[in-house]
């Protein structure tokens, strides 16, 4: 199989960020949780001036929250770029919806996998919610692309029908 230079790019940018999710599930739970502890203390003084000022059973229901939607759309974030770069990957000479399918299907056979990784590092866990949300987060990015290839389908031949 020969793989033009487009395809190998995305190959290597694919592996890439393989490699950078494999590196964030190979940090310890609670390495894991500082990480995230920024992100969540600067979206909680940014959404919620008056957060200090809260009593502690009430701060303690929003940082949970916060950080479950932090950590949560981290994980379909992470995913959803790698179903776009594994379809850069691809030929393009099948259907559009089974060249998407492909990506999806690889996505979600790298995320099962990122899960039993987790499962040998200390405080992680193999969580199919995990692998679901990945999913997901795959499936909404190959979702837009798809329609925007669609719409940009659509003004192309709209142009030439009009020419």
């Amino acid at each position: 199989m020969k793989f033009n230079l487009r395809q190998q790019i995305f190959l290597f940018l694919s592996l890439l960020w393989m490699g950078v999710i494999f590196w964030f599930s190979a940090h310890t739970g609670s390495e894991s949780s500082l990480q995230s502890g920024g992100i969540v203390q600067q979206i909680i003084h940014l959404f919620f001036p008056h957060y200090s000022e809260w009593t502690i059973h009430k701060q303690e229901i929003y940082l949970n929250l916060v950080t479950l939607l932090v950590r949560k759309s981290g994980h379909a974030a992470e995913f959803l770029l790698l179903g776009l770069l594994l379809t850069g990957c691809q030929s393009w000479k099948r259907p559009l919806p089974a060249t998407l399918l492909a990506s999806w299907l690889l996505t979600v056979c790298y995320a099962i996998s990122d899960e039993i990784h987790q499962h040998f590092v200390p405080d992680r866990a193999c969580r199919a919610l995990d692998v679901l949300i990945d999913s997901l987060g795959a499936a909404t990015g190959l979702l837009l692309l798809y329609l925007l290839i669609r719409c940009l389908k659509n003004q192309k031949d709209n142009l030439l029908n009009n020419t």
